[in-house]
């Protein structure tokens, strides 16, 4: 592991390895009030759910919360219909089985496609909502997830809802084993399922176990081509003009089921909450004694460790890595997180971290930065206002944006 400091003076190296944010619970109940003054009773209230293809933790504080967090909860199940390209009935479904004619979708899910658009342009394709065929062909994609497949239920009620890493008899999220006394609150990156070792071994129970055929390979990377999503917004529709093309929202769609929580949230007078889904975070507002949230930040070679605590406040965090969804095949690891430009798993970098005002871009840039690498990407960063990013290589060097200097304490001794 190297530090140091960028020739530019923007960048600041730092001994700490980002990966995923881990929730941990620490919480303090009630608000401060000048004498005098009256304050509505406050609630705090916390669901745990498998939602949104993960288990999803929602903390909130504030008059309303119990509704509140059961409001969020159901909008979370709605999205998960409404862009899952594997539930039928929803929107993206339709789209991608529309064989190339116009589907008319919702207004949220037209607006969704125009910025993932967006993002895709400003990455230079590096994130792109059409890699589906590629990532399919690779078997990227849990066993259980086609409808055609025989059900696996690696998300059930009980421990197997666990993020991967997580011991038994602990919420889901919360870290373990650290050996610091004074647990982070919050964290993005966790996913679910631990998968059996087998020849081209993955912690996750992936399709997927060996490098596709390179000439199938190649059909499916000319299937991949955000120009080919075309959108109507004057008559509410889209479609794929390429045969064979697919929408794929998952680098995308948990950053926008944060956003709308958050949305959700605010409508109900919640003061403070922490929203996890999966890995994508949202702090809300402040801890209690008007501190930002400390969310820890995850080893991506160390199970169950952190390295460092990440400071913020009305801020999504999103976290990309290969360390839960990748096999390795004769000594390579070829994570999940595909270059749609190449049709090959990234492999710069071994986690990325973003801070974003909203969860669509955090969610969406740390997809786009893994793939792009540490300078493209860090560039990419720097030039965005309010966005910031932790990133580790293979070789666990780590630079930091500009923006978060000050805001990262590395844990001593790790």
């Amino acid at each position: 592991m190297s530090t140091g400091r960028m020739s530019t003076g923007k960048k600041a190296a730092l001994g700490l390895l980002a990966a995923a944010v881990l929730l941990a619970g620490a919480w303090g109940l009630g608000l401060r009030k000048a004498p005098g003054e009256a304050v509505a009773p406050l609630q705090r209230e916390e669901s745990i759910g498998f939602t949104m293809g993960t288990v999803a933790r929602v903390v909130a504080e504030g008059p309303a919360a119990g509704a509140a967090v059961a409001a969020v909860m159901q909008e979370l199940d709605r999205l998960t219909v409404l862009l899952d390209r594997f539930r039928p009935f929803g929107d993206v479904a339709a789209l991608n089985g529309s064989g190339g004619e116009w589907v008319t979708v919702s207004a949220e899910v037209l607006a969704l496609l125009e910025e993932a658009v967006r993002l895709a342009e400003l990455s230079g394709g590096a994130f792109d909502p059409t890699v589906a065929p590629v990532v399919d062909l690779w078997g990227f994609v849990e066993e259980g997830t086609y409808p055609e497949e025989e059900a696996h239920e690696h998300h059930g009620h009980g421990d197997e809802a666990r993020p991967h890493g997580v011991p038994a008899g602990e919420p889901p999220g919360v870290l373990s084993g650290t050996g610091s006394g004074d647990a982070a609150e919050s964290a993005a990156g966790g996913e679910s399922g631990q998968g059996p070792a087998r020849s081209g071994t993955s912690p996750t129970r992936l399709i997927g176990y060996a490098p596709p055929d390179p000439g199938e390979l190649a059909a499916a990377l000319a299937r991949v081509d955000f120009r080919g999503l075309e959108i109507d917004a004057e008559n509410s529709r889209a479609r794929l003009a390429r045969p064979g093309q697919a929408i794929d929202l998952g680098a995308i769609a948990k950053g926008y089921g944060a956003d709308r929580a958050v949305q959700l949230l605010k409508e109900h007078g919640v003061v403070r909450a922490l929203v996890d889904l999966g890995g994508d975070v949202y702090a809300l507002g402040t801890r209690p004694d008007g501190t930002p949230w400390r969310l820890g930040i995850r080893h991506p070679r160390r199970a169950g460790q952190i390295l460092g605590i990440l400071h913020v406040s009305d801020a999504a965090v999103a976290t990309s890595g290969d360390y839960e969804r990748y096999f390795e095949y004769e000594g390579v690891r070829y994570s999940h997180i595909v270059d749609p430009r190449t049709g090959w798993p990234a492999m710069e970098l071994a986690s990325v971290t973003v801070v974003a005002p909203h969860g669509v871009w955090a969610d969406a840039l740390s997809t786009a930065v893994f793939v792009l690498g540490k300078e493209e990407g860090l560039a990419l960063l720097e030039s965005l206002p309010g966005v910031e990013g932790i990133l580790v290589d293979k070789d666990l060097n780590v630079l930091i944006t500009s923006g978060l200097e000050g805001k990262v304490d590395l844990l001593e001794g790790q």
